[in-house]
């Protein structure tokens, strides 16, 4: 594998751990009764990127905004490098 090949995997990897720690935050508000529309609130993105997300279409953002959406929800991600 080259070497590009390997970094984008990796953030693929990456984005797809940030998003399973997203999902039952946000899942956990839906089932209280907040809409996605507020979600998208309090993530100060539109309703349609919160569906994006819990639908796990996750070439629609990037690292970066994941991490914003967790320290939003008040999450606190770390790094591990191994």
């Amino acid at each position: 594998m080259n070497k590009s090949k390997s970094q984008s995997t990796s953030v693929v990897t990456i984005k797809q751990q940030v998003a399973d720690s997203l999902k039952p935050v946000i899942q956990q508000r839906l089932d209280s009764g907040v809409s996605q529309k507020d979600i998208s609130e309090v993530l100060q993105c539109t309703q349609p990127r919160v569906s994006n997300l819990l639908n796990n279409h996750l070439d629609k953002f990037s690292l970066d905004k994941l991490f914003d959406f967790c320290l939003r929800l008040e999450l606190k991600p770390q790094i591990k490098i191994q």
